[in-house]
């Protein structure tokens, strides 16, 4: 497998208003004097975690998505919110078409049924973020850090490994932080 191609790091205030699973958010990047960039979806740089959603072709169970939701429940903490606010269910909200076809996980084209958090009130962290532009995925990477701590190695140490995108899983004691610019 080749090295993803990955873009210099870039902070970013950010507020994320939702959160998908425990490796996807969304939010709101503040990008520069208060110009926004709205309802961008972000991919936690380095973390898998288990999926939400059941799959037969994929083989995810329910004891599969239940470990998912322990995942995400810990990055709902880890924001400083209340996992017992955010059931286990699937469930419909009123979102954006260009989120719901972002969050197109099968790739068909048409929105899949998801369990979509939208947050009661937007919670601010400050966001690296990294573009992958390797052409499989081309999407926003990101690291999350509230309060000084890196929520992405919080995740980490709950999931119990890194994937940085090259088909590898490292060990649990890698520390997730952005590629290096090159000079």
């Amino acid at each position: 497998m080749t090295e993803p191609i990955l873009s210099p790091a870039y902070r970013y205030g950010a507020l994320v208003t939702a959160i998908y699973d425990a490796d996807t958010i969304i939010c709101d990047i503040d990008t520069f004097a208060h110009m926004w960039k709205k309802d961008e979806i972000i991919r936690l740089y380095g973390i898998n975690a288990q999926e939400i959603k059941r799959s037969k072709s994929k083989g995810i169970d329910s004891d599969d998505v239940q470990v998912g939701y322990d995942q995400r429940d810990v990055l709902i903490e880890a924001l400083g919110l209340d996992p017992e606010n955010y059931p286990r269910k699937v469930k419909y909200h009123e979102v954006a078409t260009s989120i719901i076809e972002a969050l197109d996980i099968d790739g068909d084209g048409e929105p899949d049924d998801f369990d979509y958090r939208v947050l009661p009130s937007p919670v601010w962290v400050v966001i690296e973020t990294v573009m992958d532009t390797s052409g499989k995925f081309g999407r926003l990477l990101g690291i999350i850090h509230k309060d000084g701590q890196n929520l992405n190695e919080t995740l980490r140490d709950i999931i119990g490994g890194v994937e940085f995108y090259d088909g590898k899983i490292h060990p649990s004691d890698t520390p997730i932080v952005p590629p290096k610019r090159k000079a």
